[in-house]
């Protein structure tokens, strides 16, 4: 089974006006619960992301230019993407106890670890 954990609903506003146009869950991160028992379950992060941690095109030391790229795949933590829109604030980003879980049903097969 697969769940997002939200935060708290935020307001959405209209940017001329400043009206209110609703309120919406921010996802934090997207789990899947691996282990059940009768009354606890526990979950865990599984997607898996490519990063280049080699060689960056007009970033860095100069030495770095002339590095080819280095792909590695790294699991993605309880924070949230950039993907959702603007990151939200760490302090509101962590997973704590007593947050509400989303159940998602179907979930993508690039998503399958």
């Amino acid at each position: 089974m697969y769940f997002d954990v939200v935060a708290p609903y935020q307001d959405i506003l209209d940017p001329d006006t400043r009206e209110s146009l609703g309120a919406i869950e921010r996802p934090k991160t997207r789990v899947k619960i691996i282990w059940v028992q009768e009354k606890l379950s526990l979950a865990s992060t599984y997607r898996i992301r490519e990063v280049n941690v080699g060689g960056k095109p007009l970033l860095g030391e100069f030495s770095r230019l002339l590095m080819p790229p280095k792909w590695v795949k790294k699991h993605d933590t309880f924070r949230i993407t950039e993907e959702a829109g603007e990151p939200l604030d760490e302090k509101e980003s962590l997973v704590k106890v007593g947050d509400t879980v989303v159940q998602v049903l179907p979930v993508a097969e690039e998503e399958r670890v």
